[in-house]
Order: structure tokens, then sequence, then C-alpha cells
């Protein structure tokens, strides 16, 4: 990820919060967007006692992390990183059988961005547990089979991986077995010295499936700020307001302002008015619009790919701006027609913030409600 980039984005999205015509909704939703961005992403290594938890957190810490968190009613340290920039780790204790506490709610408490459950074989009390956490969760959550060092000299590592396989394709993004204290010899905290014994340990299929789908989430949230700040970075500057503008030397240049066009001469001529533009015509433009961008959207996603989701998002957010901009400022358009588009933008905005399976399925049926309704204008 582009660090300078990340920074500029950051002091744009800042900027136009700062602007005094924001809208109040706008600011608030641009400000939880912001605040996001500045916040580490929170990794929660969970599990049953003796799964593992200590030494897998250790590891992704690149330090010794801080006591487990006890419960829902208790704080939960947050170790930060030395191997993932930007990124805490907490170990999360799941409360004793028996307690009367749901450990679902109290791993929720933790305000996860990314879970690791470990285990050692995904038991029926562990599976409880797991049903209670919501489904946003779960599809930023990995299974870790620990110990697999052990298992692999028990002869029953596969056997535990296949075992696994058919609650990982509803339950967790993916499985991914580490024999954690060989990939712990393999480093010397953030920093790899064995290489071999890294990636023979696990640790280097995790690291990388990890720092995917960290880098994912980043990458979705900054794009959606960038497009809030697109959005209403120009709304603002229409209505007096200073655009943002990048603040680093080193960044991408900004576009070029025009020139104010000089005032006319006493005596030249008024310029004639400009035509209006029915909704009909907008309609058919919009139409087009959909038409041409119609193979670019996948037949189907798959519910356990953040890639794919996050890709679509940022599909359906980009056509939405693209109409919202061929909509605002058109001469002739409707109120209703300009509110509608402008709603569907902003409400667009706020799902590529969700991020999941049912954001994306919510932003395909938004572009389809518009495209009926410009079906119906048009045929008016």
């Amino acid at each position: 990820m582009n660090a300078i980039l990340e920074r500029d984005t950051l002091a744009q999205l800042h900027r136009v919060l700062g602007a005094a015509h924001l809208p109040d909704k706008a600011r608030a939703d641009g400000q939880r967007l912001l605040e996001r961005l500045r916040a580490p992403v929170r990794l929660v290594v969970a599990g049953p006692a003796g799964s593992g938890k200590t030494h897998l957190a250790g590891l992704l810490a690149g330090c010794p992390p801080r006591p487990a968190a006890p419960g829902p009613s208790g704080d939960a340290p947050e170790t930060p990183s030395l191997v993932f920039r930007n990124l805490v780790v907490i170990e999360y204790a799941l409360p004793a059988p028996g307690s009367g506490i749901c450990g679902a709610v109290g791993l929720e408490v933790t305000s996860p961005d990314i879970i690791l459950w470990c285990t050692q074989g995904f038991t029926h009390d562990e599976a409880q547990v797991w049903a209670r956490v919501p489904d946003n969760l779960k599809d930023h959550a990995f299974l870790v089979l620990t110990k697999a060092d052990e298992l692999l000299r028990l002869g029953v590592l596969q056997d535990r991986l296949d075992d696994l396989c058919e609650v990982v394709e509803t339950e967790f993004h993916s499985l991914l077995p580490i024999a954690t204290r060989q990939a712990m010899a393999a480093r010397d905290g953030a920093r790899i010295t064995d290489p071999a014994l890294h990636g023979r340990s696990g640790a280097g299929a995790l690291f990388e499936a990890l720092g995917r789908m960290i880098e994912q989430g980043r990458s979705a949230d900054l794009d959606a700020a960038q497009l809030f700040v697109r959005r209403y970075g120009g709304a603002l500057a229409a209505a007096g307001s200073p655009p943002p503008a990048p603040v680093f030397a080193d960044s991408a240049p900004a576009m070029p302002v025009p020139p104010a066009a000089p005032a006319p001469m006493a005596a030249a001529a008024p310029p004639a008015p400009r035509p209006a533009c029915r909704d009909t015509e907008i309609s058919a433009r919009a139409l087009r619009l959909l038409d041409d961008l119609r193979d670019d959207f996948p037949d189907e996603i798959g519910p356990d790919d953040p890639a794919e989701i996050s890709a679509l998002l940022g599909l359906c957010a980009r056509t939405a701006e693209a109409l919202d901009e061929m909509v605002t400022g058109a001469p002739g358009v409707s109120d209703d027609l300009s509110e509608d588009v402008m709603e569907a933008n902003e409400t667009m905005v706020l799902l590529t913030l969700e991020d999941d399976e049912n954001a994306a399925a919510d932003a395909v049926t938004l572009l389809l409600q518009l495209r009926r309704g410009f079906e119906t204008r048009l045929a008016a």
C-alpha cells in the first residue's frame, strides 16, 4: 500500500470534514470513516484453553502479548504488532464452561476486525460459541489448527484437516494449520531468521493470508474515503468552500484549476440560453452507461471471497458516482431525479464501508432500482 497516498487521502478527508457547508449526515458518515482509517486493525486471537492462543498471539505481535482478556466484563489488552503495520493483537480467553457468560458476546465486545480461532478439533462446545458470532465477523475469521507438528507426529493431522473442511466452508474464511513453536524458532521478533522453517511451520501461509486480508480491508476503506472526497469535495467547491487538495509534495499532482472566465464586454450580446435537458434524455444516457458496464459485473460471487465482494462494491460505487455526476448540474432535470440519484450515491458510500456479502447484494439491488427508475422516466 502506498503510504503517501494513504496520508494524502486522510488529509483530504479531514479537510472536507472541516468545511462549513457539509451536510450533517455526510459529516457523521465521513467522521466514522476517518476514525476507522486512523484506528489500527484489531486482530483477536481466541479459542478454548490450551489451544495455543498465547503463543500464536506472541508470534503475530513479534513480542510477548499482554495478558488475555478475561471475558466480556474485562478490558481487552492490546499489543501493538511489530510484524504488521498498524495492527494490534488481542488475546481473548473464553469464559469457563458453566460460568453463564456467553463467549461469543465477549468476543464481539473486543470489536475485532479479524479473528483467529485456535483449535485442536473445533469441538461441540466451540461450535456452540461460534454459532452466536455475527456473520459479518465470520467473513473475516480464520480457523487455525494449532500444534500441527504434534498432530503430525500422532498421524492425525490430515484427518483433522479433512474433518474441519466442512465447517470452514460455512463458518470461516479459511483453514490454516500451524506449528507455532517451530514458527517462533524461525523468527527473531519481527524478523525471519530461517525462511525454510518458517514456511514449513505454516506461518508463511498464515502471514500471507492475514496480510492480504488486512490490505484488502484497508484498500476498501481508502476507496470509500476517496469516493467521499470526490463526492463532497466537488459539492463544497460549488458552494464556495475551498476544495480538498493534497498536502504532500510527493503525492499525485492535483488537477489544474481552469482560469476564471473574463467578464463579458459591455457591448457583447448575452449568451444564448442552453436548451433544457429533460429527465428522459438523462435517463437514456444513464441506461446507455449501465448497459456499457453490464459486462463488468460478475455473474456471481463467492460468499467467502472478500476480494470479489470488495471489487463488486467498488464497481457499484463508481457506477453510482458516474450517474450522480451525469445528473448533477444538468439543466432541466427534475428535483426528484436529482434527489434519487444523489441519495443512491450516498447510500453506496455507506455500503462500501460495510464491505460484506449483504452490502454487495444491497449495492447491486440499489443499481437495479435506479435502472428501473430510468426506464420508467424514459417511457413516460
